[in-house]
């Protein structure tokens, strides 16, 4: 789809398994709440953000991990390379749905974290130490920067699920891989479209096995 398209596609916080995706961590709520007097606030900022950011998740490692082949790829999973810069170059500033960021995730303790109190982009940037193996970045297109805070949530949560933006795949994408866990027949499936979208683009099996 990214090939056929040009399209990069996201999904809003709030699908994603994690539900402390796009929460303050506990001490920032509480000294937050204590602030402001009052919790529900708080709570509302957290489900806003969750209902009106979309993600797009990438792994900086510069090698494969076998934990992310087998948690996100399967026996029909590809990876697809690029680099940091080439991805951050091709990336429009502004969506239908919001302003265009890109940066790498903080992982932090939940329990002692210390996240900017009022930098609401800071939420969706941090996640729990708990996933530090997948040392992810992130696209983040913020529905909040382009409309506001004043978007209500009740009309947030009638968002779709997903979006795209446009991107140049044209030297962007530097190779594709496909997983350790797939048949020869998937490879050479996902080899026959690339061929078909992108011809010369490098494609391989996984190295791993």
């Amino acid at each position: 789809a990214m090939l056929n398209k040009g399209e990069l596609h996201l999904t809003k916080l709030s699908e994603l398994e994690d539900p402390f995706e796009g929460v303050h961590p506990p001490k920032v709520r509480a000294t937050m709440t204590k602030l402001m007097q009052r919790g529900s606030p708080i709570q509302l900022e957290s489900e806003l953000m969750r209902a009106t950011t979309y993600v797009s998740c990438w792994c900086m490692q510069p090698h494969e991990s076998e934990a992310l082949w087998r948690i996100y790829g399967g026996s029909s999973g590809v990876a697809v390379r690029t680099r940091y810069s080439r991805l951050a170059n091709v990336l429009p500033s502004n969506t239908p749905y919001g302003s265009v960021f890109m940066g790498q995730i903080q992982y932090l303790n939940p329990e002692t974290a210390d996240t900017p109190m009022w930098n609401a982009l800071s939420l969706p940037m941090w996640k729990r130490h708990f996933f530090q193996h997948e040392q992810e970045c992130r696209v983040v297109v913020w529905g909040a920067a382009r409309k506001g805070h004043n978007t209500r949530l009740g009309n947030a949560q009638e968002w779709p699920s997903s979006m795209t933006i446009p991107i140049r795949v044209r030297g962007v994408i530097e190779d594709v891989v496909t997983s350790p866990l797939a048949p020869k027949w998937f490879h050479d499936c996902v080899k026959a479209v690339v061929d078909k979208f992108e011809p010369g683009l490098s494609i391989s099996c996984s190295g791993m096995l």
